[in-house]
């Protein structure tokens, strides 16, 4: 939070050269009298999308904001940009912060007096500066001696907070995942199979079919990718190319009033806890179909790797029996999701192995690995997030808890899996026929959770208090995710590098640094073309899109 601009770093200045002075706490009321709540809060949802859209949205922000406001407040703002600290120049704007002030507009009482005609964008702004330096207040007391990854508590647990909230991903490839998993993959399913097919249980759960709430859902990411700090109008649903019934079932799963919203947010607290904007990350504006997205990075969320939990709470409703069901059927579509791509770093020169070639060895085995001859890529998916205590709360025990059973639980299975490719290289089941050189143990995140280096040394900690992969062959622990692995595929697509060279630079270097991050300091940040299988599924999409919303076009 330290390299956000907050209120007191220009307000105070810009309030004494009128002669005036003023309690900062009392800051926040006063910017809410400034202009219409609905205005306000449309301004926030374009102010979230810039603060997550990269450089030149917040540079263009930062210029409307500056010529919209008198010489003395643009000229203090400047100053508080700056500094005086000697450090990196302040971020304008930032989600954290932006949802922060979007809860206190939704949350306090409407002002007594008329309301004022300031500029909506340039009020959202010093909002959200003024709600960055009020959050402190809520944050939880941690342990000054505890360490998590070799870290104090307090830094390590912000760092996962924040790399769960401000995760990266390419909207394209989830979307197109996503249509994967719930259609094409449930013909793969070995294991277990769905009390009825897929495409029924997220008709049941949301009252639709899963194409056309991707379908809708970007169309309405476009809209809202496209707004600016003076171009933000709500999209009015009721004008695209999809029945209205349709639209409203979309509509009452995804979307909330700000009177919905003032209720759902009544008495919650905390830097991140944002979870009623996790579960409606939409806000509906008037008696129609017009909305607004609060946020973009959590909508896109909750419109593709969410869908589980839909039809997870769906199913629970039910009973036990059926949400734990699902819950096996989810990830093992994630699996096969993971062994698909991994597959295919394997052609054609490569072995790839599945749990069943390992099995005959004995001990629970692993999913799969890539050998690659001088190294075996061994490599476990796990289908967990983190809890709501540990990304929102920032509370230690449930962090630790939710690594010792998620990913300790996989480190486990990928030591014993270690072990019998070392000890049973004799075996004439051993699906490699000998001995690996070297073993680079991975647990694959096939759900939204952040890997980082808080979580990755945690991890290799543990391992190295409980024995596990010590075996001089095995490198330490590494963790990707599934956007990770895509990565790595459209890479080989691509003829820029085979992966069998990229993953063994990346874990040459370390392997603490996240994939996504090595493979853009590697690589760049080049418009590749994603594998076949991909592009197939979000040109499906797009069609539709284009379809449902050119009603809109102009």
């Amino acid at each position: 939070m330290a390299r956000y601009v907050v209120s007191d770093d220009y307000a105070p200045q810009f309030l004494q050269t009128k002669g005036e002075s003023l309690d900062m706490s009392r800051w926040g009321s006063l910017l809410l009298q400034m202009c219409p709540r609905d205005h306000l809060l449309v301004a926030l949802a374009a102010a979230s999308r810039a603060a997550g859209a990269g450089e030149s949205a917040l540079e263009e922000w930062e210029e409307y904001v500056l010529s919209h406001v008198e010489p003395a407040l643009a000229k203090a703002l400047l100053a508080g940009l700056k500094g005086t600290d000697g450090g990196p120049r302040r971020v304008l704007l930032a989600r954290q912060p932006v949802l922060l002030a979007t809860r206190l507009a939704l949350t306090e009482p409407p002002p007594q007096s008329p309301t004022g005609t300031a500029d909506p964008a340039v009020v959202a702004t010093m909002l959200s500066h003024f709600a960055a330096r009020s959050s402190y207040s809520s944050r939880r007391a941690t342990s000054p001696d505890r360490r998590l990854g070799g870290i104090p508590e307090g830094m390590a647990l912000e760092i996962v907070a924040n790399g769960h909230f401000n995760a990266s991903f390419d909207f394209g490839d989830r979307l197109a995942r996503t249509y994967l998993l719930w259609t094409e993959y449930e013909s793969r399913l070995e294991r277990y199979r769905p009390r009825i097919p897929l495409r029924e249980l997220v008709r049941e759960a949301t009252g639709m079919t899963v194409i056309d709430l991707l379908v809708l859902a970007f169309g309405i990411f476009a809209h809202a990718d496209a707004s600016r700090p003076d171009l933000a109008p709500p999209l009015d649903l009721a004008r695209i190319g999809l029945p209205g019934e349709r639209i409203e079932r979309f509509l009452a799963r995804f979307s909330a009033t700000a009177t919905e919203f003032a209720r759902q947010l009544a008495g919650g607290d905390g830097d991140w806890m944002f979870l009623p904007f996790e579960d409606r990350p939409l806000l509906r504006l008037g008696p129609g179909q017009q909305v607004v997205v609060l946020d973009i990075q959590l909508f896109k969320l909750r419109v593709t790797s969410a869908l589980y939990w839909l039809v997870h709470d769906h199913e629970k409703a039910s009973g036990e029996r059926q949400r734990g069901a699902w819950t096996q059927v989810y990830s093992e579509l994630v699996e096969i999701c993971a062994e698909e791509i991994l597959r295919g770093f394997a052609a054609p020169q490569h072995t790839f192995f599945t749990e069943e070639a390992l099995a005959p060895l004995g001990g629970k085995a692993v999913d799969c690995g890539v050998d690659f001859g001088d190294f075996v890529f061994l490599a476990d998916v796990v289908q967990h997030q983190l809890t709501v205590p540990t990304r929102m709360l920032l509370d230690a025990d449930a962090f630790e808890k939710d690594m010792r059973l998620t990913v300790m639980t996989k480190v486990k299975q990928l030591d014993g899996s270690a072990a019998v490719l070392l000890e049973r290289a004799a075996d004439p089941l051993h699906p490699l026929g000998r001995r690996p050189q070297r073993i680079v143990p991975v647990v694959v995140q096939g759900a939204d959770f952040p890997v980082n280096r808080v979580t990755v040394r945690y991890a290799r900690e543990k391992a190295l208090e409980a024995g596990w992969l010590t075996q001089p062959e095995c490198t330490p622990l590494v963790m990707c995710t599934l956007e990770e692995l895509e990565m790595v595929a459209t890479v080989v697509n691509n003829d820029v590098d085979s992966a069998e060279d990229l993953l063994r630079a990346w874990v040459h270097e370390g392997g603490e640094e996240p994939l996504r991050n090595f493979i853009f300091r590697r690589y760049g940040g080049s418009e590749w073309e994603r594998p076949a299988r991909m592009q197939q599924a979000l040109t499906e999409i797009l069609d539709r899109v284009e379809e449902a919303f050119a009603a809109l076009d102009g």
